[in-house]
C-alpha cells in the first residue's frame, strides 16, 4: 500500500499496515517514561499520525532522510527507526537507524532486514533475557543483543561495522 507524504507517494510494506492496524502507536500519559514505553532499546512506537508529522518535517530536509523512509519508532530525543519505502531498490522494507549524533557512520544505516526480523530480535532478545524491564526501564545486555541482532539480520550494515 502507499502512503502520500508532502513530497512523493511511498510504498510501505504490509506489514507496516498490519502493525498499524494491530496497534496505532503508544499513547503516552504524564507518568512514562521512554524506558517503560520503549519495546526495544530506544525505540517508543509512534502513531501513524505522528509519524506522517515527522516524515514531514524531516524527510528531505538537510539533516533529515530521503523522501522513501518512513519513521515507525523514536526515541523521543532525534533517533528513529525508519523503514525503506522505495519498492525499486534491493533494501525495500529494511530497517534503519537514524542517529544525527553518529560517529561511525553518516546519520543512517540499516539494522534489521525488515520489520519481522526486528520483531524477531526482540522476540529472541526478550526469551533469552537480554532485554528485561526493572523499575519501568528497559535494560539490555548489549553484546548478546548485538549477537542475537547479527545472526537474525545478515544483510544490515549496522552489524558488519561493529564486527
Amino acid at each position: 500500500m502507499t502512503y502520500s507524504g508532502n513530497l512523493e507517494k511511498i510504498c510501505l510494506p504490509d506489514e507496516v499496515w498490519d502493525l498499524y492496524s494491530w496497534k496505532n502507536g503508544v499513547n503516552p500519559t504524564a507518568e512514562d517514561s521512554i524506558g517503560n514505553l520503549s519495546i526495544f532499546e530506544l525505540a517508543v512506537f509512534v502513531s501513524f499520525q505522528e509519524a506522517m508529522d515527522i516524515q514531514k518535517s524531516m524527510a528531505g530536509s538537510e539533516y533529515g532522510w530521503d523522501k522513501n523512509k518512513f519513521p515507525l519508532f523514536t526515541s523521543g530525543g532525534g533517533d528513529y527507526y525508519l523503514i525503506e519505502g522505495d519498492i525499486s531498490k534491493n533494501e525495500y522494507g529494511s530497517i534503519y537507524y537514524y542517529f544525527p549524533g553518529a560517529v561511525d557512520f553518516e546519520r543512517m544505516i540499516s539494522q534489521y532486514d525488515s520489520l519481522y526480523t526486528l520483531f524477531l530480535t526482540i522476540y529472541e532478545s526478550f526469551s533469552k533475557n537480554i532485554f528485561t524491564y526493572r523499575e519501568g526501564v528497559l535494560e539490555v545486555d548489549d553484546e548478546k543483543s548485538f549477537e542475537i541482532g547479527k545472526k537474525l539480520n545478515p544483510r544490515s550494515d549496522y552489524y558488519k561495522l561493529y564486527s
